[in-house]
């Protein structure tokens, strides 16, 4: 398979930029931050799929068995995002659920400001919240568009997500490669780690003790069955073999290093049926939360 870069669609610039002022003045700086960091990662999710589909419609040999495996990236690549659309239209329907509809109204604010090629990302998420709020209107008590003003709860995707749906009509875009970064700001997260190790042991013992040894190891193996003289008495012994497992849970505080990563932005003719001419038309960025490898470990502990 020939070499070629790996570029993908759509900018986040606009979707970073827009989320951020939509957000603010109806969210917490919690939820802020989070919102805008979930959209963002379904829009590289959503240019992750499109590469990945590109890959598998550009490449030339169809009985290869480079195929499958390419089908298969994408299928994985679909499904992840996907997840991503889902676990968000989730998030936005359970804080409705509360009487809280800040976050739907946020989101909207956001889709309205968007360049129609930056809404594609999105839309599954949009058709998702609306889906659920008719399914609650006929299976439950209507609880969910009952928030909705009564003068848009006829319509509620042309009101609150409009453009919904219209694709690019003359080209598709990649995301190239990168181009440069630009560190914006550090700062600590804590984690928790878990390490484990194994250890593989043989002993003898009291055949007595088997039934209690058995629950406390694992992978417990009779060797041999044997008899022992001790001080004129004779014992019922094993030799036996075992694994023995232990747990250790670390909390530790990890620098993080945010970064502004700019790439390559390629557009291509949608009538272009034959060629694979891609030009570039400008730059895109995406914010990337990254670890510096510093990190200090404040707790431990071993489980039992």
């Amino acid at each position: 398979m020939k070499t070629r870069t790996l570029i993908t669609t759509l900018t986040a610039a606009i979707l970073l930029i827009t989320m951020a002022a939509g957000l603010r003045a109806e969210t917490s700086g919690a939820v802020l931050t989070d919102t805008v960091l979930e959209g963002h990662q379904i829009i590289r999710a959503y240019w992750e799929k499109l590469d990945a589909w590109y890959a598998v419609e550009e490449y030339p040999y169809e009985d290869s068995s480079e195929i499958g495996q390419l089908e298969q990236t994408y299928v994985e690549k679909a499904r992840s995002y996907r997840n991503r659309c889902e676990d968000f239209a989730r998030q936005v329907i359970s804080t409705m659920k509360r009487d809280d509809i800040k976050l739907f109204y946020a989101l909207s604010a956001c889709y309205k400001k968007l360049h129609r090629l930056q809404k594609r990302a999105l839309d599954p998420v949009a058709s998702m919240i609306v889906e659920q709020i008719q399914a609650d209107l006929l299976n439950n008590d209507g609880t969910l568009i009952a928030l909705i003003p009564e003068e848009h709860q006829g319509n509620i995707l042309r009101e609150y997500f409009p453009g919904y749906g219209y694709s690019d009509p003359r080209y598709k875009h990649r995301k190239g490669r990168e181009t440069k970064r630009e560190f914006i700001q550090a700062f600590w997260k804590t984690e928790k780690e878990t390490i484990q190790s194994t250890n593989y042991m043989e002993m003898t013992i009291e055949a007595s003790l088997l039934p209690q040894l058995e629950t406390q190891v694992q992978f417990l193996k009779i060797l041999k069955l044997f008899n022992i003289e001790i001080n004129g008495q004779i014992v019922a012994a094993a030799k036996v073999s075992f694994q023995v497992t232990k747990t250790l849970v670390t909390e530790c505080r990890v620098r993080y290093a945010k970064n502004k990563v700019w790439f390559e932005l390629w557009r291509k003719d949608k009538l272009d049926l034959w060629g694979n001419t891609w030009e570039l038309c400008g730059e895109t960025y995406e914010f990337f939360e990254e670890p510096t490898g510093e990190e200090i470990v404040t707790s431990t502990r071993f489980l039992e």
